[in-house]
């Protein structure tokens, strides 16, 4: 339980990691006003995403763990489920902020996906490993 609430500060930094990645890599090729991404908004552009990231966690990923630390015995088959989890947030994200830019700049979809899958892959690593430490603690 307590393993949760303590990924919930490291998702949100690795989500607003990732997102900034992503922005580095892909948001830099746009050269438009029309775009407002960390060009334009600075900090701010990574603030955005921390809050939603903090907010989400509670709603969708933290009882997502939960449902897959009790029907899901294998911890690689759950690292496998968060990072294709991460996989498809990625392409929601880069369709979010970049749809209307991909073929004008040329864009590329797929350097969201991997950032992303690192993101799912580093986050099931460490659940796994914290659950292995938690595990450790539990009374017999």
């Amino acid at each position: 339980m307590i393993r949760g609430f303590m990924l919930w500060p490291v998702f949100a930094v690795m989500f607003v990691c990732a997102v900034w990645s992503l922005e580095l890599i892909e948001g830099n090729k746009i050269t438009t006003t029309e775009y407002y991404g960390l060009r334009n908004l600075g900090g701010g552009f990574l603030y955005y995403f921390f809050i939603i990231a903090a907010f989400l966690y509670p709603i969708a990923v933290l009882p997502l763990m939960f449902i897959l630390h009790r029907w899901v015995r294998f911890a690689w088959l759950r690292t496998v489920l968060y990072t294709s989890l991460g996989v498809f947030v990625g392409w929601r994200i880069f369709r979010f902020l970049y749809e209307q830019f991909v073929s004008q700049y040329e864009l590329n979809a797929s350097s969201a996906l991997i950032i992303f899958g690192l993101l799912g892959l580093l986050y099931g690593i460490l659940d796994a490993f914290m659950a292995k430490k938690e595990a450790r603690f539990k009374p017999a």
